[in-house]
């Protein structure tokens, strides 16, 4: 079925005379790569990489579901208004039930939360404390 609706898709738009096949399926594969960004790339990743980093903090302390309060911090004012501009990706990505991003390390509200590095300019605060009786216990 795919193949039927992407040949009359296909058909239907517009081409000029000069790049006109007969088919799709004997047109060569598209080269243009002007729609590449890197930067777009690149803050993808990171976002992608702080979201796993905070799930895999949630399940690891047994937080999954609880909607818990995170804080996000970095160094780079660029990349707080990112985390800031995607807050609601965050969240629902996270399941967090508040969020908020800081370029103050030395916040108040955070300062007894647990942190997590996700790279040498960002890391993320859960408002989680660590029962260190229950941690020495899984050391030993």
């Amino acid at each position: 079925m795919m193949p039927f609706i992407t040949e009359e898709l296909y058909q239907r738009l517009p081409h000029p005379e000069f790049n006109r096949h007969e088919s799709i399926c004997i047109s060569p594969f598209p080269t243009d790569d002007s729609f590449i960004n890197n930067e777009v790339d690149e803050k993808a990743e990171l976002l992608f990489d702080l979201v796993h980093k905070i799930n895999a903090c949630q399940t690891q302390y047994n937080l999954k579901g609880k909607k818990n309060k995170i804080c996000i911090y970095s160094k780079e004012k660029e990349l707080t208004e990112f985390f800031f501009q995607q807050k609601v990706i965050i969240m629902s990505l996270t399941n967090s039930g508040e969020l908020s991003v800081t370029n103050n390390k030395n916040d108040k509200d955070i300062a007894d939360w647990m942190v997590n590095v996700v790279n040498a300019n960002t890391d993320f605060y859960i408002d989680y404390q660590i029962d260190i009786q229950k941690e020495v216990l899984l050391i030993f």
